[in-house]
């Protein structure tokens, strides 16, 4: 069994493919807790008993020019660090983190789907 915490931000579109993911994992006897904005605290908490708002305090932090500048929305990309992509649409990086053994292989994110985004996830839960 494995600890397992998914986070997003966005609409509604984009929380219920982790909800979906939730549920799986939880039939799986993992420890599932989610991590979404707090208006969509009904949903979470029907997936999940362990639930994080990411709340106006959560939000104001993504909008100070310190996160800002880590997530690239301020300055050069010479300038900045980097963050820890995402495992679909930086290839560059997801190469990298996969041959030091952080991560799964990754894809073009117009490869994505269901069968792919599963085998991303098992590999990251056979990483923990």
């Amino acid at each position: 069994m494995a600890k397992v915490m998914l986070m997003s931000l966005g609409s509604r579109g984009d929380m219920e493919p982790f909800l979906a993911k939730a549920e799986e994992l939880l039939k799986e006897d993992h420890e599932v807790a989610l991590c979404m904005p707090a208006q969509f605290e009904g949903l979470a908490s029907e997936v999940a008993a362990t639930w994080f708002a990411m709340d106006k305090a959560f939000l104001d932090l993504i909008e100070s020019p310190e996160v800002q500048k880590i997530t690239g929305q301020i300055g050069s990309p010479l300038s900045r660090p980097a963050m820890m992509p995402h495992i679909a649409d930086q290839h560059f990086w997801a190469r990298c983190i996969h041959r030091q053994g952080l991560g799964p292989k990754g894809f073009p994110i117009k490869d994505l789907d269901r069968g792919k985004l599963e085998s991303a996830f098992k590999a990251l839960l056979d990483m923990a």
